[in-house]
């Protein structure tokens, strides 16, 4: 293969012998992250849970804390 043939531009021929690699390598990445999604959601929403609970439990602890984590990122924010 010379020089110019390597700088040509990809034809449609080109394009499509490389698109199954493309998709077998789509469909591995997403066998191996499924479980892995799947399980992060279900540590997010047991998180949610005890977080609600903790909420309900403590209205006034969770009200200061929600007002001081906004007094925070405004003055962060406005250091501009």
């Amino acid at each position: 293969m010379t020089v110019e043939e390597n700088e040509m531009p990809k034809t449609e021929s080109n394009r499509d012998e490389e698109t199954p690699y493309i998709g077998e390598t789509m469909r591995d990445l997403e066998e191996r992250l499924a479980p892995k999604i799947e399980e992060a959601k279900a540590q997010l929403n047991q998180v949610n849970n005890r977080l609600k609970g903790f909420i309900r439990e403590n209205p006034g602890t969770s009200l200061m804390c929600a007002i001081g984590v906004g007094y925070v990122i405004g003055k962060l924010a406005s250091r501009r």
